[in-house]
């Protein structure tokens, strides 16, 4: 008998125990003002791609002393796959720069002379309780009439609020902002550089 009550007073405290919920984040950066127009015609989104582990949606963490093992947090997730929402937010930066009139997205069927595409390389936190950030890597083109008028590799990290995972999508928020200002006035140079015909 007395095992009984034991055992009902272990099952009793152990559910009083909530449950950890799991977490999903989103991306949101900063839009830019609108700058000087690529084109005169429609540009076409042919999308972000992501393979691995970074089109995954847990989020990942790197240790500063061990930046080559990629780990996945338990319990905090991406809204949608990485690359979705890279995609997504390059698409709203684009058209706030008013970079062309339109800027479709990947999901339309149209066929304009210039488009831009990417890969997603890293999306990660640097978890680190002295230097808490987080770290993305894109490889982004810009293409018309399929010739590639500039294909980069970009890298940008910035400083998170805290080590937490809460903190980790306004940092690459903040990161993403870079690596698309950063393309855009390479992007605009390269046209300057290569008029259209």
């Amino acid at each position: 008998m007395r095992w009984a009550l034991l055992l009902i007073a272990l099952c009793v405290g152990c559910a009083a125990q909530p449950l950890p919920s799991d977490r999903y984040f989103r991306i949101d950066p900063v839009l830019p003002a609108a700058g000087p127009a690529w084109t005169a015609g429609a540009l076409q989104m042919r999308g972000v791609m992501a393979v691995g582990v970074v089109h995954e949606r847990p989020l990942l963490y790197v240790r500063p002393a061990d930046p080559l093992t990629i780990e996945q947090h338990r319990r905090a997730f991406w809204a949608m796959p990485p690359a979705t929402l890279v995609e997504d937010a390059w698409l709203a930066d684009l058209r706030a720069r008013k970079v062309a009139a339109p800027v479709l997205s990947s999901r339309g069927r149209a066929a304009p002379r210039m488009e831009v595409g990417g890969r997603l390389l890293r999306f990660q936190q640097v978890l680190s309780d002295s230097a808490p950030g987080a770290l993305v890597e894109l490889e982004l083109a810009l293409r018309r009439d399929n010739r590639v008028i500039i294909e980069r590799r970009y890298v940008a990290e910035a400083t998170a609020a805290s080590a937490q995972p809460d903190a980790v999508p306004a940092a690459l928020s903040t990161a993403l902002a870079e690596i698309f200002g950063r393309f855009a006035a390479d992007a605009t140079q390269a046209l300057a550089a290569q008029p259209d015909a």
